[in-house]
């Protein structure tokens, strides 16, 4: 009977112990967490999978530009940093499955290996994608206060310059007023017409009518540089804060305008009109010498006697052209260094200071894995003992 009610009904199904369908609901648990697990994994790997590309493109098209062949190869060197990542991943949690003792430990020399590689590599990457605009930013922000501070030193400089040119001047019109005076009159020597004493104010009339002119166009020069400096420095902050374009087109026209700015400063140093003035003052000093021993009684003393009065006028001024000239070169300028384009690395390094965030964002990303897999190692469930398990109290 019992048979053919087996045959008609079939078996009848034994009862599942409550201790097995623990078990069971355990290791549903655990699967779930290793699944979320994985799918935190994935979803971090995509994250830093995208700022690794990032940060890839921008160090390719910083100096080839934006090509197929950059954007190519940014993909693949983010694709194999991802590898590289995952496979380490893959071997740490497939450790505890080997074997032996050795094989274990060659396990997790792979995966320090392939972790550091990738956690090497990404990290940069993703802190150059998160980072490098505005640390180009920040860096030519700086370069350009660097310009504009010297620009308004040379400028305060060159003002200051300008206020000599009037001494120059002044000796220009006494000496061409004096040499025309002593050849029509003869105020000086006694003897009208060309001499000796006509013959020295008249060099001091071309010597002054000389510097005047080249002390007139350092001037101008300082001037229309000034004008020109003035435009360049309010294209070079437009650019700056231009922010709709990318940092990479901004940097380019910034580090133009930057060279033109350079350029326009160095010529406001070269023109040295405080060394002009004072060669000028010199050369009046020695250009009058003395013809012999003074004697009031004949032509040659009184003509002495006249150019002894006038270098010892231009000596008595001399110290305090000097004193005027030594302020305006005590106005400090600062020392630029016309740096190269710096590489990224040199950008990172200068930024690292001002955005640490930026650091631990970059390593928390691509520790985002390891602190899932701590969590799970740390909080998980663990399994109830199974059938075949000593500590089974219905075995």
């Amino acid at each position: 009977m019992r048979k053919v009610l087996t045959r008609l009904f079939g078996r009848k199904r034994s009862r599942t112990p409550n201790w097995q369908k623990e078990h069971d609901r355990v290791l549903a648990q655990l699967d779930f967490q290793r699944f979320m697990v994985l799918i935190a994994a994935v979803l971090g790997q995509i994250v830093s999978l995208g700022l690794s590309f990032s940060g890839t493109v921008y160090n390719l098209e910083r100096d080839g530009g934006v090509t197929f062949e950059t954007v190519g190869a940014a993909f693949m060197v983010s694709v194999v940093i991802a590898a590289f990542q995952l496979i380490g991943w893959w071997i740490l949690l497939d450790t505890k499955n080997y074997p032996t003792a050795p094989r274990k430990v060659a396990g997790l020399g792979l995966t320090l290996a392939f972790l550091s590689f990738g956690f090497g590599t990404s990290s940069y990457f993703n802190y150059s994608s998160i980072t490098a605009p505005s640390a180009t930013t920040i860096y030519l922000g700086d370069q350009i206060d660097e310009r504009i501070n010297e620009f308004a030193a040379l400028r305060l400089k060159a003002d200051a310059a300008k206020q000599l040119f009037p001494l120059v001047r002044g000796e220009k019109e006494a000496g061409c007023s004096a040499a025309k005076l002593e050849r029509d009159t003869g105020i000086y020597s006694g003897s009208k017409g060309k001499g000796l004493v006509s013959g020295a104010l008249d060099g001091i009339c071309g010597r002054s009518t000389e510097a005047e002119a080249a002390i007139t166009a350092a001037v101008q020069t300082n001037e229309d540089n000034a004008k020109r400096a003035v435009e360049v420095i309010d294209q070079l902050e437009l650019a700056l804060i231009a922010v709709n374009e990318p940092i990479l087109v901004r940097e380019r026209v910034i580090v133009g305008l930057i060279r033109d700015l350079d350029e326009m400063n160095r010529e406001v140093r070269g023109a040295r009109m405080t060394e002009s003035v004072k060669a000028f003052f010199e050369t009046l000093v020695t250009s009058v010498a003395a013809l012999g021993p003074q004697n009031a009684n004949d032509f040659q003393g009184t003509q002495n006697t006249v150019l002894a009065a006038l270098r010892q006028g231009f000596e008595e001024r001399l110290p305090v052209i000097e004193d005027m000239i030594a302020k305006v070169d005590a106005i400090e300028v600062p020392e630029i260094t016309l740096d190269n384009r710096p590489s990224v690395h040199e950008l990172m390094r200068y930024s690292v200071g001002q955005h640490p965030q930026n650091v631990l964002l970059a390593l928390g990303i691509d520790s985002f894995v390891a602190f899932m897999i701590a969590v799970l190692l740390v909080k998980g469930p663990k399994p109830r003992p199974t059938p075949t398990d000593p500590r089974n109290p219905r075995k």
